[in-house]
């Protein structure tokens, strides 16, 4: 399922504090309530564009070193 941003906002009342349900290494959950009240917990990232690049290239090797290690 796909939300448009402003769907988020609206649905965390602008990613309200006391909306939030916590925080990990690359972001914020908070509990969202959509328009038909579907209780959504939604991540709001916290890393930038050249961050997400680098994480992902990492997450990327790591799994190619276990690749290798498994054959």
């Amino acid at each position: 399922m796909e939300f448009g941003y402003e769907q988020l906002v609206k649905a965390t009342q602008s990613f309200c504090p006391s909306r939030l349900i916590g925080k990990g290494s690359h972001g914020a959950v908070y509990q969202g309530v959509l328009q038909d009240n579907r209780v959504v917990a939604v991540k709001r990232s916290s890393i930038n564009g050249v961050e997400a690049q680098r994480d992902n290239l990492k997450k990327l090797e790591n799994e190619i070193s276990l690749s290798r290690s498994e054959s």
